[in-house]
């Protein structure tokens, strides 16, 4: 994906690459809700438990989007608004979900060749649809709905996913009962997550020129991006070994291998993004027409590597039942970003002194987390 951007950004300027990132605002944000956060409850069960969990968590998912979808459009009708983009984005939140939890079945199963399948192909794909849609359209948005609903496609492969669907009414709503702690607590706590994330995109094109908006986009996808293409891929290693930690009464053990080994992956991704900042090869890169996206990458770099760290270690909370103490904090970094946000534009600052506030802010927000994991961790019983 990151190779395809020289191409796309001589093609697609910052305009259709702020429509870009309004979709894929929309697809993250209600990608990683829309099935009640249900998909990670397939890690604590096995057997039937764990086929009807994985049920559950895809029909939530398409009654979720097909009640949004449905919504939008009454207000679309009613208040004289385009919903193309937005709808565009619940289609792509669908095939996020769906993909996702299909992955988490699979990582459960240790089938970890389908998954790098999936994780290789999803942008792979993304690229060759931005390319195709260049012949008849300059709507490159269009490429994660698309991305999607094709690699879901492509799961037809691993039939013993499929095999494990289970239709059952009654075990359905006992499963759903059984696991409503993730609807109650886990579903707004990465609401908070999401949100706080791609934030910027949608309170910045509130107040700045959309070609900001595409910078920031390109920048984003720059680093962010790839980052966290590479946590998801780390998580499905550090979810099974610190579940397993936890089950031999050893999780502070994987715990700090995987903080060394995080640590690690920080500075390797950190040195080079520095390097390239320095000489300014992103905007030699990206062409004429990004110069200063090598600044807002740059910007971004706190964020990125307190990130790194954090994340694929807060799955503890899950392990360990903190699901409320979880939310807490998550609604505690969405409300300590989205004040830095706001108090930044109230307060005249400009594009580049709003992202700086946000990107410090955040990562002092990802600092806390990780602490807060370490501490849970520690008190290890």
């Amino acid at each position: 994906m990151l190779c395809s951007l020289p191409f796309l950004s001589r093609f697609y300027g910052p305009s259709q690459f702020a429509d870009y990132a309004i979709v894929l605002s929309i697809t993250n944000i209600l990608g990683v809700v829309i099935s009640f956060r249900l998909e990670n409850a397939i890690f604590g069960h096995t057997g039937l438990r764990r086929r009807l969990v994985f049920t559950l968590a895809g029909v939530m998912a398409i009654a979720s989007a097909f009640a949004i979808t449905v919504a939008v459009t009454v207000l679309s009708i009613l208040f004289s608004f385009s919903s193309t983009i937005i709808i565009w984005g619940i289609v792509g939140a669908l095939g996020f979900s769906l993909y996702n939890t299909t992955c988490l079945m699979l990582n459960a199963g240790y089938q970890y060749n389908e998954i790098a399948v999936l994780r290789i192909s999803r942008p792979v794909v993304e690229v060759v649809v931005a390319l195709g849609v260049m012949a008849f359209s300059s709507s490159y948005f269009l490429a994660i709905p698309i991305s999607y609903a094709l690699v879901l496609l492509m799961c037809l492969m691993f039939l013993s996913v499929y095999k494990s669907l289970l239709f059952r009414g009654a075990a359905l709503m006992m499963a759903l009962k059984r696991n409503r702690d993730c609807v109650l607590f886990d579903t707004p706590a990465s609401l908070s997550v999401a949100f706080s994330s791609y934030a910027p995109f949608l309170i910045l094109s509130l107040a700045f020129d959309k070609a900001l908006l595409g910078m920031y986009s390109l920048a984003f996808r720059v680093v962010v991006g790839p980052v966290n293409t590479i946590l998801q891929s780390v998580a499905y290693l550090s979810r099974q070994d610190l579940s397993e930690g936890h089950r031999q009464k050893q999780l502070m053990h994987s715990f700090a291998q995987w903080r060394s080994k995080l640590v690690l992956l920080g500075l390797i991704i950190l040195i080079p993004v520095v390097l390239a900042c320095y000489f300014d090869l992103f905007g030699l890169m990206f062409g004429a027409g990004w110069e200063g996206v090598d600044e807002l990458v740059l910007v971004l770099t706190p964020l990125i590597v307190t990130k790194i760290i954090a994340v694929p270690l807060s799955f503890v909370f899950v392990i360990k039942k903190k699901l409320k103490l979880n939310l807490a904090i998550q609604l505690i970094g969405l409300g300590l970003t989205t004040m830095v946000l706001l108090g930044a534009l109230l307060g005249g600052v400009d594009f580049i002194g709003t992202l700086i506030a946000y990107s410090l802010s955040y990562a002092l927000f990802y600092f806390v987390y990780y602490k807060m994991s370490e501490s849970i961790t520690i008190h290890e019983k």
